[in-house]
């Protein structure tokens, strides 16, 4: 009876163990930096999707810069905080991130015809390229428009909405 005991003891300190782990996970260095990286990524993603969609970033600036140049420099920010946030994600445990992240790539997936009219084309990969010359040929108001936030259906607005449900860290 005392071996039932202990072993008793012993399957308690398991079960113990294994609801404090579930309770308070233990993650390693490299997936805690992993989502901490996230946190940033998305973020930084944020930011590059709200400068498109501002109005400023379609006029001229009296310090000399041009709509064009804003708009191509936004898209620039956005392709690469798109591909930061797609390729950090992969390496996180997050899965409130992670899960609106890979809703706003099956967006991005969604739209890449649009896209690629805009100098955004996807790679096998996954990750965007921003394809310069197809830029320069384009309308801004094309770009505006894919990016309006206001408008329930434009790639912008879907992409903030997926965006939007991850809780600010």
């Amino acid at each position: 009876s005392i071996s039932r005991g202990s072993s008793s003891s012993k399957s308690k300190n398991v079960l113990d163990e294994i609801i404090e782990e579930r309770r308070n996970p233990k993650e390693s260095k490299e997936v805690s930096a992993a989502n901490s990286k996230l946190s940033t990524s998305v973020s930084t993603f944020k930011n590059a999707l709200g400068t498109l969609q501002s109005e400023n970033t379609y006029k001229d600036t009296e310090n000399g810069l041009d709509a064009r140049s804003k708009v191509e420099n936004a898209l620039k920010s956005y392709v690469s905080a798109y591909n930061d946030a797609f390729t950090t994600a992969k390496k996180s445990t997050n899965m409130n991130m992670t899960s609106n992240v890979a809703g706003a790539m099956g967006a991005t997936k969604e739209s890449v015809e649009a896209l690629g009219e805009l100098g955004i084309t996807m790679n096998h990969d996954g990750t965007l390229a921003f394809d310069e010359k197809k830029f320069k040929t384009i309308e801004l108001s094309m770009v505006k428009d894919a990016f309006d936030g206001n408008a329930a259906l434009s790639y912008g607005s879907k992409i903030a909405s997926r965006l939007n449900r991850i809780a600010d860290s």
